[in-house]
């Protein structure tokens, strides 16, 4: 009887620990949550590799870059639930031995992530070598302890244009007032403005000269043009000469629902087909891709939008 007894509390006790460590693998590896993060660091092995986003209200900032600017908060958000979702799972190692092995050092790591509530750590996670296909060795500041999570070190950027809103000067359709074009005020007009059973035609156009007619579909194509408006980098300084500015090859401006005045655009082009933005609401010149560009070329010319009546 003693036998089966001692077997049975063995097995109890297995039962347990089994339990206990299936909970430790489900916990959460940081612990912090989502409304206590306003700040995110990011670190790579080189000092000038390094992201600070804030949160700024209901939006995020690239704080890093001089000055601030507006983060594709998607990004943000999605790298930060993918920090508060990683689970500690089976650990790897245990003790501070193995931390060199696995590149998570205090001087050696791929990537080097703070969580941080103000100027308080809320933690800090180190990420090493590779485990396998998109898992990573990772550890705890302050803990021995290793473990591997999916969470490719490659996929955590220190870019800066990877952190920022590359779309920030995109104009939504229902929020555009006016366009200011090729000597032309644009402004959409309300569908069945032309009385009932009448054709209502999308935009009006002020300024229109002496036998011209305006073209609704290069109107809309221009509309369509802002509302996807996204550059490709931002440049840390203006590397055309000020002639190239002085004769741009579009320009145009654009006045949102509601602001106080609009915004003003100009492009222009340099050597090696290189061409360049410029908008009166931010200070920073961004470069466009040629082929984006050729289209606002052809957009704003007058006779694409005003053709000659026939």
């Amino acid at each position: 009887m003693l036998a089966v007894q001692g077997v049975l509390a063995l097995i109890v006790g297995l039962w347990g620990r089994s339990d206990a460590s299936s909970a430790s693998a489900r916990a959460p590896l940081l612990g912090v949550t989502a409304d206590q993060v306003d700040r995110l660091v990011i670190e790579a092995r080189s000092p000038s590799e390094r992201i600070e986003l804030r949160r700024q209200g209901q939006s995020w900032q690239v704080a890093t870059a001089e000055p601030p600017f507006p983060a594709a908060a998607g990004e943000v958000q999605h790298l930060l639930d993918r920090l508060l979702a990683l689970r500690q799972g089976v650990p790897v190692a245990t003790r501070a031995e193995a931390h060199e092995r696995f590149a998570l050092t205090e001087d050696r790591y791929e990537r080097r992530i703070t969580l941080a509530q103000g100027d308080r750590t809320l933690a800090t996670l180190v990420l090493g070598s590779a485990s396998g296909m998109r898992q990573t060795h990772v550890r705890v500041v302050g803990r021995d302890t290793v473990h591997v999570v999916d969470l490719p070190a490659y996929e955590v950027s220190v870019r800066l244009d990877d952190w920022r809103d590359l779309g920030l000067l995109a104009v939504p359709r229902p929020q555009i007032e006016r366009i200011d074009v090729a000597g032309l005020a644009l402004r959409p007009e309300a569908a069945g403005a032309g009385g009932e059973g009448a054709e209502a035609a999308r935009w009006q156009a002020q300024g229109l000269p002496e036998g011209r007619r305006l073209d609704m579909q290069a109107a809309e194509r221009l509309a369509d043009l802002l509302a996807n408006l996204r550059v490709s980098r931002v440049l840390s300084r203006d590397d055309l000469p000020a002639q190239a500015w002085q004769a741009p090859v579009a320009r145009w401006s654009v006045l949102r629902q509601g602001a106080p005045a609009p915004v003003d655009y100009v492009l222009a082009r340099g050597p090696d087909n290189a061409y360049r933005l410029k908008a009166s609401s931010r200070p920073e010149v961004f470069e466009l891709p040629a082929a984006t560009a050729t289209q606002w070329v052809e957009a704003t010319e007058l006779d694409r939008l005003a053709p000659a009546a026939r």
